[in-house]
């Protein structure tokens, strides 16, 4: 059956190119890290592209040193597991141009914004590809003036997405539309990795997280008691009573265990309304509000008398304008927020930082935002060519405000752990008078600098002997200067080069690098992918 739907696959991409264009076909063969184990990887990609309609497909497979096929993405032991793994080789499905007054794409989604970017500024879902592959939807239709997009970013999930989001915007008056957001991940505790996808993340089963049939070491033990003859009594042929005590009280502990995190329900919903209006061709301007739902973590020792309002706030962008003059565009807004809130809550790193573990406790994104108080500052966007050699995208915003300051973490007063390795909190301005004996006396927010980058380098490689593909990005967020390259969790870093061996071969090197958190600080976690390919 596996051959059949590899065949069919590919088979599809010549019926859809008849008369319009030839198809592209891909074989590669390299190496990829899955896991933090390394695989030899074998795959075909046959794609093709019209104005109208594009198709990738991405058939892959995965050996071990030992020759043993990764099977977690050729699984039919069910129809929700076929179609899972249906779907998973379809890198892409395009229909129509983004301008167009039809478009959509499913399956990788590289770069996604929703309105002016206050909830989701260039998302990516194929961010942890090809360790995971998810297969979104980026849906956008317009009629008569009326502008509607929506987005899920992975629809093997169809009901735990890591993002959901939907935008309908009305003309007013000519050139000015009011548009109305709304975006949700209805449990970020969906976003822990689960390798063996047997239902129980990689958290909760460490022991056995490549493991289907096994989540628990209580599992044997039931086994064991299940079948052994002395538990039966042969005159009826039922389970002693004992037996079944002992079963039951194994199974209740194997809940106990999983009950915080299977059955924990974390929702963070954003709504947002926004005005534009376009001057002419080259030139726009706009405003933006926006309100996270939810709640975040209460920073405060659990003896302060003093309450904290762990309500999510808001942001607002009174004025930006955007423009256009060809190979540059330019955009800068004012914007300010309250407390427990951050711009662009749903950015390219997001399915990293949805949820995250330190030291055996689960942190979610929402339960980091009491950190941020009230802000204000500008946002500056830039996108250009320069010269001929080089394409860059800029996106800085100079924010400063109230950050967060807690106790020491000598004294253990924290409870979010993720507080104890914050260089702004351990680095206060020369006038903040909060620090004595190098330990902070109380708990509050002080003035801090709060900024953020993403900038993205691509070289053009028609005038580099050899080279095919130079590209290269880096993304800091909520920093005080991401300019030093200090990591947290927001940072991440990848790269693309790809090196012609001939007419038709090419080697490609891909990595990415992201951090999480351990008792020793920020710990990188790497993606390293290379692979060589064969056009045909």
């Amino acid at each position: 059956m596996r051959i059949s739907i590899l065949i069919f696959l590919t088979m599809v991409s010549f019926l859809f190119s008849q008369d319009e264009v030839d198809p592209a076909y891909m074989a590669s063969f390299g190496s990829v890290t899955i896991n933090g184990k390394l695989y030899n990887q074998i795959s075909v990609r046959p794609e093709f592209s019209t104005n109208k309609i594009g198709m990738g497909f991405d058939i892959y497979l995965y050996f071990d040193e030992d020759g043993n096929l990764y099977r977690e993405n050729w699984d039919f032991t069910s129809p929700r597991a076929s179609f899972k793994t249906i779907v998973d080789k379809i890198y892409y499905f395009r229909y129509g141009q983004p301008f167009d007054d039809l478009y959509f794409r499913i399956g990788a989604l590289p770069k996604v914004t929703l309105g002016y970017g206050i909830l989701i500024n260039d998302y990516a879902n194929n961010i942890d590809y090809p360790q995971i592959r998810r297969s979104g939807i980026d849906l956008r239709y317009q009629v008569s003036g009326f502008k509607l997009q929506f987005i899920h970013s992975d629809l093997k999930e169809i009901n735990k997405p890591g993002l959901i989001g939907f935008r309908g915007s009305v003309p007013m008056v000519e050139n000015f539309n009011i548009g109305f957001s709304i975006a949700s991940d209805f449990n970020q505790y969906n976003g822990l990795v689960d390798s063996d996808g047997d239902g129980y993340p990689d958290f909760v089963e460490p022991d056995y997280a490549d493991d289907a049939d096994y989540y628990h070491e209580n599992q044997f033990i039931i086994e064991q008691l299940q079948s052994n003859p002395g538990c039966f009594d042969t005159t009826v042929d039922t389970m002693l009573l004992g037996c079944e005590n002992a079963i039951s009280n194994f199974s209740d502990e194997i809940i106990a265990d999983f009950t915080d995190v299977m059955n924990n329900k974390d929702n963070i919903t954003g709504l947002a309304l926004d005005l534009g209006f376009q001057i002419n061709d080259r030139f726009s301007i706009y405003s933006e509000y926006a309100q996270l739902l939810g709640e975040t973590s209460d920073p405060r020792d659990m003896n302060d008398p003093e309450k904290f309002d762990t309500t999510l706030g808001y942001g607002f962008i009174p004025i930006g304008v955007s423009a256009n003059f060809g190979g540059v565009e330019f955009s800068m807004d004012y914007r300010k927020n309250s407390d427990n809130f951050i711009f662009s809550y749903w950015d390219k790193n997001y399915d990293h930082n949805r949820i995250m573990e330190n030291n055996g406790i689960l942190i979610t994104k929402e339960s980091t935002l009491y950190k941020y108080g009230s802000q204000k500052g500008i946002n500056l966007g830039l996108e250009a060519n320069v010269s001929k050699f080089f394409k860059f995208s800029l996106d800085y915003a100079k924010m400063k405000g109230n950050i967060w300051k807690s106790g020491s973490c000598n004294n253990s007063v924290y409870n979010n752990p993720l507080d104890c390795e914050n260089n702004q909190w351990q680095n206060p301005d020369d006038d903040d008078d909060s620090l004595a004996n190098g330990e902070w006396t109380n708990s509050a927010y002080s003035k801090e600098k709060n900024n953020s980058l993403y900038l993205k380098l691509q070289i053009d490689t028609s005038s580099i002997p050899q080279v095919q593909i130079a590209e290269v990005f880096y993304q800091q967020t909520n920093s005080r200067n991401p300019f030093q390259f200090k990591p947290n969790q927001n940072s991440l870093f990848g790269y693309n080069v790809g090196i012609n061996l001939s007419n038709n071969m090419i080697v490609v090197l891909k990595g990415r690098k992201s951090f999480e958190f351990n008792e020793n600080g920020y710990k990188p976690v790497h993606s390293t992918q290379i692979e060589t390919s064969v056009y045909f």
